[in-house]
């Protein structure tokens, strides 16, 4: 009866083990799906960058009426990509201790994209923006 006993304990406590390493791994994969989708979004986000220089250098060559139309449209995506990295750079837990610091570099960022969005507002004629 007493070997019944311990192997009914010793199955209970693997059982409890099992629970409590899954709920550890599933939570580990919950943050680390938020993680990614931070990365994710940051490299859409220099992506973008990219394509408004692409697209600033094309406009300047060209003087494509519809080429300013997209490039006004990539850039609003731009901008609206580095305001979700903001937002989820607070609830994610990439570089925890360095929140602060990676919030002003955000911060610098931002001021350079409104910036560039002042200069393609102003100037009519593109050709004549120095970025």
């Amino acid at each position: 009866m007493e070997f019944k006993k311990k192997y009914v304990y010793s199955a209970l406590f693997l059982a409890l083990l099992i629970i409590i390493n899954q709920i550890i791994i599933q939570y580990l994969l919950f943050q680390k799906r938020q993680d990614a989708n931070v990365i994710n979004i940051a490299g859409r986000q220099r992506m973008l960058s990219q394509k408004v220089n692409l697209m600033v250098y094309k406009v300047y060559e060209n003087n494509n009426y519809d080429t300013k139309n997209e490039l006004m449209l990539v850039f609003k995506e731009w901008k609206k990509s580095h305001i979700q990295v903001v937002e989820l750079n607070d609830k994610t837990i990439i570089y925890k201790n360095n929140r602060e610091r990676i919030k002003e570099k955000l911060k610098e960022n931002f001021k350079r994209i409104e910036e560039v969005e002042k200069l393609l507002l102003q100037e009519k004629n593109i050709n004549k923006v120095q970025l």
